[in-house]
């Protein structure tokens, strides 16, 4: 079984800017779940509830006739386990009110051929549900501004611990949103160019799945090796984001290695003439947890050890070098036990500094990673 505790903190601000809370909520929830690492490694689509299918117009869910039919979908063609294969798509009838959401499966696309309006995706929590999971299978709205600012289309994520905007180009992106004690997840558009594409499908996470991302990650990665990219990743990197992506460890992972991809450059602040750490990166980050801070131009190949030593899960407080806040970490008493970290930030948070000059040709960064046993 999956343990969750890699982690991988993006720190993309054209300001100076450490939020201590947000990084403690980063590692809430290490597990240490043991099983035969042998075990097969299902498929994310097969994990989260059902197969996608489709084709590059459509994406759908396979689905039994009669559960398409409940959802509002309708079929398009047959899937290989006999059931077919049902496009959901989210049917709005007004601009002033929330298009409400209610099914996994639910796809929301723009308006053909329309430019400058706004429309608001309600996504209704139900019993037993903790996450929603949002799959950018299209997303191609227009570059930010020189600055990183998005002054034209935007998709706004409104909910109980994210709230940011993004724009440029996502596709094939996913992020993940928490519910805690709010009863639904907002994420509003504005579409101000004719040209503005997105399919954007949901999944509703049940509290008790094994699928559950930790908290405060805004992606999350099940496989034993892939690829993680930041935001219009290739593109100007976008303003004002800080987020976690963390990575799922298996039962014997000891190490994982993290190295630039061959076709996408790393190029996160700095002078632009090579690969930069800490100290050196003060301004936008990529933070592998632990260990340095990475920018600049370029990024040299890591190989860490994987955060699962239970022996950091004994109640002593663990300084963070980076804010000066304490983690403290301690075994529950579940079945089976999971290792819960608390942070207590500093008294201080360093404060921003608007007078920094623009990192105007930060194009974000595309990293490959492998877990070894």
């Amino acid at each position: 079984m999956m343990k969750k505790g890699v982690l991988l903190a993006v720190f993309l601000v054209n300001v100076v800017l450490i939020q201590s809370k947000v990084l403690g909520d980063k590692i809430q929830q290490v597990s240490f779940i043991g099983e035969n690492k042998n075990t097969s490694i299902r498929p994310l689509s097969k994990i989260l509830g059902n197969e996608i299918c489709g084709d590059d117009s459509f994406t759908g869910i396979c689905l039994d006739a009669n559960e398409c039919d409940v959802r509002g979908g309708s079929s398009n063609g047959q899937c290989w386990n006999n059931d077919i294969c049902c496009k959901i798509t989210a049917h709005c009838l007004s601009n002033s009110n929330p298009c409400v959401i209610r099914h996994s499966g639910t796809v929301v696309v723009n308006e053909n051929g329309t430019s400058d309006y706004r429309r608001a995706y309600r996504y209704v929590k139900a019993e037993n549900i903790c996450q929603l999971r949002l799959d950018f299978d299209e997303f191609e709205l227009t570059q930010p501004e020189f600055n990183g600012d998005c002054n034209n289309d935007l998709m706004q994520v409104i909910s109980s611990r994210a709230g940011f905007g993004i724009c440029g180009s996502n596709s094939h992106q996913h992020i993940y949103l928490n519910y805690d004690s709010r009863s639904y997840i907002d994420i509003s558009m504005r579409i101000r160019s004719v040209d503005a594409k997105y399919r954007i499908r949901s999944t509703f996470i049940e509290c008790n799945s094994e699928m559950l991302a930790p908290v405060n990650c805004l992606q999350y990665f099940y496989d034993l090796d892939g690829s993680v990219k930041s935001l219009n990743a290739g593109q100007q990197q976008l303003n004002n984001l800080d987020y976690s992506i963390c990575v799922a460890s298996y039962e014997g992972v000891s190490r994982i290695r993290w190295k630039s991809c061959q076709d996408n450059p790393f190029f996160i602040s700095g002078s632009g003439v090579g690969p930069l750490e800490s100290p050196g990166c003060n301004r936008d980050w990529v933070q592998i947890y632990g260990f340095d801070r990475y920018c600049g131009n370029g990024f040299n190949t890591v190989t860490i050890t994987a955060p699962s030593d239970p022996s950091q899960c004994n109640g002593q407080p663990i300084t963070d070098p980076y804010t000066g806040g304490t983690f403290v970490c301690a075994v529950d008493g579940t079945d089976p036990p999971t290792c819960t970290c608390i942070f207590f930030p500093p008294t201080t948070v360093p404060p921003f500094d608007p007078t920094r000059d623009i990192d105007a040709s930060n194009t974000g960064f595309c990293l490959e990673y492998e877990q070894l046993w």
